[in-house]
């Protein structure tokens, strides 16, 4: 969390509105133009894909936000898509009555099968979320769904405070270890660390660690690092991605072989450059090597990094001295920045990097940007304009697997008519290639 205050101060006098759920229609570069969700304030969405069940088949997306009842209490809103993408429609909410102190930083996870849990089986979807900033008491409190998001119970409380400084944005996660883990942004450290990534694990969803791992925490006392995503890419690797405010909050990244273990928690790991992607014949992408590095204008993300990965396949078009396997991922974030001057981009709140990675070293190798699904232009970090986006990527059918295709879909948050109307909702989608 990079700044507490304003995102409290807001969501503080947040009021629900009449839900109007639309279709997005389709452009005519197969890309879905944005369209506005909800009427009313949506923050910190997520998107997940659902494990394929019935009729369900391989295009049903869930996708939370976090909103408001008039009262001010919060609500974790649960929507769902049957076709992709295309159209969302309202599901459920989730009304933990803790979210009448304050609801900040919802997340949605699938269980995998790797989980051997009578109390939260693989499939279940998992949602949880900080409460009590109000009060400045503050827990992270998780709920469950075994009924792909129509009906949700409470499980357990993962961490809780009695100090008065923040736990915020919880993320999942399943390593090698078969332990989930609860990767979240803690304050409870200070004064030695503004705030650091820690992590809590349990077996079964309901009995947590009794104290909390560091996994992120600088020598440095007002660095702040935060809003981790992890995931895994190819056969043992594993990558986070996390903003190190103090620094300008920009997003860095680091490794894993295990899913578990991440290295010394006083490296800040590296920062991401991604660059221009320049057509030419046969290709969608200029290959970046050593002798051309010093020519091209590097660009860096900065606030609220989201994860997204693709498919795992031979490298063909990256340098790839390993002749391995290639692995891409996405990288989402609130605002794009000039690597030289650090000025805003012209594409910020409206891009991500895709990006090659070699199984072999774990070395970065090439990132390019493209334009996102939703777009806003974000000229500085606040609460609401692109924040914290959801993002999930899926292979609608076999053909566009066999063709190294992949769908995104996007939601990401923006003022419905100007600043100060209320911050909504806006999705879309859109192809890539890897």
């Amino acid at each position: 969390m990079s700044d507490v205050s304003t995102v409290v101060t807001a969501i503080a006098t947040c009021l629900v509105a009449l839900l109007q759920p639309v279709v997005a229609a389709v452009g005519h570069d197969g890309v879905l133009d944005q369209k506005l969700l909800m009427n009313t304030t949506g923050l910190y969405p997520r998107i997940i894909l659902l494990p394929s069940h019935g009729s369900g088949g391989n295009d049903t997306l869930l996708a939370s936000l976090v909103t408001f009842a008039s009262s001010g209490q919060g609500i974790g809103r649960i929507m769902r898509s049957t076709d992709g993408g295309r159209s969302f429609s309202h599901l459920a909410d989730i009304m933990d009555p803790e979210a009448v102190h304050g609801l900040c930083c919802a997340t949605l996870y699938v269980v995998p099968a790797s989980v051997h849990s009578t109390i939260m089986p693989p499939g279940s979807i998992l949602w949880a979320g900080s409460f009590g900033a109000n009060k400045k008491q503050m827990s992270i409190r998780l709920w469950m769904s075994r009924t792909h998001g129509a009906s949700w119970s409470f499980v357990s409380t993962i961490v809780n405070t009695t100090s008065q400084r923040g736990l915020w944005e919880p993320e999942f996660f399943v390593g090698h270890d078969g332990a989930l883990s609860c990767y979240y942004s803690d304050e409870t450290f200070y004064p030695a660390h503004s705030q650091v990534l820690a992590r809590r694990q349990s077996k079964d969803g309901f009995k947590w660690d009794a104290k909390s791992k560091l996994i992120v925490a600088s020598p440095i006392p007002f660095y702040r690092p935060g809003m981790a995503n992890v995931r895994s890419l190819a056969s043992n690797l594993y990558i986070m991605s996390y903003e190190v405010c103090g620094t300008g909050c920009m997003v860095h990244i680091r490794w894993s072989r295990d899913g578990v273990q991440w290295g010394n928690p006083a490296d800040m790991g590296t920062l991401v450059l991604g660059h221009q992607a320049k057509k030419k014949k046969g290709d969608d992408a200029t290959t970046i090597t050593e002798t051309t590095k010093a020519s091209v204008q590097w660009l860096y993300f900065a606030h609220t990094p989201v994860l997204a990965t693709l498919g795992h396949t031979k490298t063909t078009s990256v340098v790839d001295n390993n002749n391995g396997t290639c692995s891409s991922f996405l990288l989402f974030a609130q605002m794009l920045k000039l690597n030289e001057t650090d000025d805003v981009a012209p594409l910020s709140g409206k891009s991500y990097f895709q990006c090659h990675v070699d199984d072999g070293p774990s070395e970065l190798l090439d990132c390019t940007v493209h334009s996102a699904p939703v777009g806003f232009y974000v000229s500085q970090s606040s609460w609401c304009p692109n924040y914290s986006p959801g993002v999930v990527t899926f292979h609608p059918n076999a053909s566009v697997v066999a063709a190294r295709t992949a769908q995104i879909v996007e939601i990401s948050s923006f003022y419905i008519s100007g600043e100060g109307s209320p911050c909504a909702p806006w999705f879309g989608s859109s192809a890539v290639e890897y």
